[in-house]
């Protein structure tokens, strides 16, 4: 009789458990927090598609960058690692945030100068461009080249494509 309440009550408490841990975890859906008794339908703007794809790689390329400061932060914090190690990763850290804000920059520049959206992303000594316009032409390519030239000098490569 007492095995069986306490299985009962194991079971019970790991379910408890369990359903209070998934509710801690699982994001909160932003549109409930915003106005949740207002009875009006909500408006949903649809934006184009060709946002949503260079959010998706601008979203991918942060994820991977967060994804490697995070080893190099584990690299620091770690107590094997020699200190060159350490001193190597939090330069590391360094670079990559310096030329997320290149890239940033340069990216404003390129909408600065009139065009709808880019994305832009450093492969070693090459920036890669990849801009939205649907009739391009030479003339468009030379200007983002010009601009990357001006933004980073010559110490990349820049590499121009279009989306359109």
């Amino acid at each position: 009789m007492k095995n069986r309440r306490l299985i009962s009550f194991l079971s019970l408490f790991s379910l408890v458990l369990v359903l209070a841990i998934y509710y801690v975890l699982v994001p909160v859906n932003n549109a409930t927090l915003e106005n949740p008794t207002s009875g009006e339908d909500a408006v949903v703007s649809v934006s184009d598609g060709e946002d949503a794809y260079f959010e998706s790689l601008e979203l991918a390329k942060v994820s991977k960058i967060n994804d490697d400061i995070d080893e190099l932060n584990q690299i620091v914090a770690s107590s094997s690692a020699t200190m060159e190690e350490k001193i190597e990763a939090l330069e590391m850290i360094a670079n990559k945030k310096k030329m997320t804000k290149e890239e940033e920059s340069l990216k404003q520049a390129i909408k600065e100068a009139g065009y709808s959206n880019a994305y832009v992303e450093y492969e070693d000594n090459v920036v890669n461009i990849l801009v939205a316009k649907k009739d391009a032409s030479k003339s468009d390519a030379v200007n983002i080249i010009k601009i990357a030239y001006e933004k980073l000098g010559n110490k990349y490569v820049p590499s121009v494509s279009f989306k359109a």
